[in-house]
């Protein structure tokens, strides 16, 4: 899936027709192996998001669960929010560090599940509120500190790293 999106080997600029020319997404793709390719988003502010996100949507789409890891404020809720958004979800979107699990509707119905496992200190923590069963779901669900359980999630995972470059830039990596 990801071959379709990222050619070999490129550097480009890409601009989504509703953005001006100065909100820009940097993307650097290098082929790493036959069927690996590490993309990187670099993103000058919060206001790029959107865009960052209608780019990632075909690859979210192929899936059923994403990962984002990332050092406290780093950007994963406001990158969901950003997804959500895309996904015409209808409900607020707000971190669920306390609640742990959050569950949206889009306009059509959908349900979309975003996951905080920052507050769980252990993997039963994690069997215990049910993780498994957002795993096993046709339904997308999005985790932010999903280092805990690693192990559990499925093969198709998309794997995002968010990480502060300054004081408003963001990189994004897809592993």
């Amino acid at each position: 899936m990801l071959e379709e999106i990222c050619p070999k080997s490129i550097l480009e600029v890409v601009c989504i027709e509703e953005y001006s020319l100065e909100k820009c997404i940097l993307i650097i793709s290098d082929h790493k192996s036959e069927s690996y390719f590490l993309s990187t988003f670099i993103i000058e502010n919060v206001a790029d998001l959107p865009g960052a996100a209608q780019y990632l949507l075909p690859m979210i789409k192929s899936c059923s669960t994403v990962a984002l890891s990332g050092e406290l404020g780093a950007g994963k809720t406001s990158l969901v929010k950003a997804i959500c958004t895309q996904l015409d979800v209808i409900d607020d979107v707000s971190s669920p560090t306390f609640s742990l699990i959050n569950t949206y509707v889009t306009k059509d119905g959908v349900r979309i599940h975003h996951v905080d496992l920052y507050r769980l200190k252990t993997l039963e923590e994690a069997l215990e509120i049910g993780i498994e069963d957002y795993l096993n779901r046709d339904e997308l669900t999005l985790i932010e500190w999903p280092e805990l359980i690693g192990q559990l999630l499925p093969d198709d995972t998309l794997h995002l790293s968010l990480e502060h470059m300054d004081k408003e830039r963001r990189k994004i990596v897809i592993l």
